[in-house]
C-alpha cells in the first residue's frame, strides 16, 4: 500500500484534496484525522506539515508528498519530483521596507529575516550580498516593523501581503509551485502504481479549462472546420442517420476559445450545438 503525504493545512492542503477528488481518488476526510484510506485504490493518506513532507519522503516514512518546490529545496534532501501540478505558484523574494535605501543593499551589512535560512543564504553568497540570516517561524512580514531586520525574503503570490505592510519587493530568489515527489527507492519499486496515480493526476490537469463541444454541421463547411477547431488531435466527424446534407462534429475547445468557435461555427450553418465540461483527459 501507498502512503501519500498531504499538507494539513496552509495553502496547498485544499487544493491537493481536491486534485485527489477530481482525480477519481475516494478518500473520506474529518477534521483533525491525520490519515485516511482511499476507498478504490491501494492508498492511505497522512496528513503532516508541508515542511514535514520532504524530509519524510527521503527518510521513507511516506512513499510520495505534494508539497512545495521550495519547501523541498530549503530542506535540501534528495527526493524525486514525479509531476509539477497546477496550483500553489509563489515566488520566494527579497523585499525591503519602502523607504530603505536600495543603494545600501551591497554596502551594508544586512539583517534578513526568514523562513528559508538556506536558500537565503545561498542567494547572498551568489549575489556577494553581505548578511546576517534570522531564521524567523512565521509573520516574516513584521520583522522590519519591529526593528528586528532591514529586509525580509518570503513567499508571495498576489504580492497582497507584502503591500500591507509597505514592503517592497526587490528580487526574486525561487520560483515555486506544487509538485508530486517520491522516495526514491520507492519510485522504482512502485513504479506501476505510481504511474497509474501520475497518469489520472495528468487527465485532471490536461482536462482542466477544456471544453467539449457537439455539433450539427453541414457536410459542405468541413473543409473549413478544421481552422476554426483544431482539436487534440483534429475534429471528431461521424454521420448522421438519415440526413446525407449534415454530419456530427465533436471537438475539445479551450474554454478562452470557446465564444468565437461558436460564432465561427455558426457562420458555417453549424446547428445544435453543445458545450459540456471536461473532468479528466487520459494522455
Amino acid at each position: 500500500m501507498i502512503k501519500l503525504g498531504l499538507p494539513n493545512k496552509g495553502r496547498l492542503s485544499d487544493k491537493s484534496l481536491e486534485l485527489l477528488k477530481q482525480a477519481g481518488f475516494q478518500i473520506q476526510t474529518k477534521d483533525r484525522k491525520l490519515s485516511a484510506f482511499c476507498e478504490n485504490f491501494m492508498m492511505e493518506v497522512i496528513f503532516v506539515r508541508a515542511g514535514d513532507i520532504p524530509g519524510f519522503i527521503q527518510e521513507g516514512i511516506i512513499d510520495l508528498g505534494i508539497t512545495g518546490q521550495d519547501l523541498v529545496e530549503e530542506k535540501g534532501v534528495a527526493v524525486e519530483k514525479i509531476l509539477e501540478l497546477d496550483f500553489g505558484q509563489a515566488e520566494l523574494v527579497l523585499a525591503v521596507s519602502k523607504d530603505f535605501d536600495k543603494e545600501q543593499l551591497f554596502l551594508k551589512k544586512l539583517k534578513i529575516a526568514t523562513s528559508y535560512p538556506k536558500i537565503t543564504l545561498h542567494f547572498c553568497e551568489a549575489q556577494g550580498m553581505n548578511a546576517d540570516i534570522i531564521d524567523m517561524s512565521g509573520a516574516v512580514e513584521l520583522a522590519p516593523k519591529l526593528g528586528l531586520s532591514d529586509a525580509i525574503v518570503d513567499l508571495t503570490s498576489s504580492g497582497e501581503t507584502l503591500r500591507m505592510n509597505d514592503l517592497l519587493p526587490l528580487m526574486t530568489l525561487f520560483k515555486t509551485k506544487a509538485c508530486l515527489f517520491a522516495n526514491k527507492e520507492k519510485a522504482r519499486s512502485e513504479r506501476k502504481r505510481i504511474d497509474q496515480m501520475v497518469m489520472a493526476f495528468q487527465s485532471v490537469l490536461m482536462a482542466k479549462n477544456q471544453k467539449f463541444l457537439i455539433a450539427n454541421l453541414p457536410k459542405m463547411s468541413l473543409g473549413d472546420l478544421a481552422a476554426i477547431v483544431p482539436g487534440l488531435s483534429g475534429p471528431t466527424v461521424m454521420s448522421i442517420v438519415g440526413r446525407e446534407d449534415l454530419c456530427a462534429i465533436q471537438v475539445v475547445v479551450h474554454e478562452r476559445e470557446m465564444t468565437e468557435a461558436i460564432d465561427q461555427l455558426k457562420k458555417l450553418g453549424a446547428s445544435g450545438i453543445l458545450v459540456t465540461n471536461i473532468e479528466q483527459m487520459v494522455p
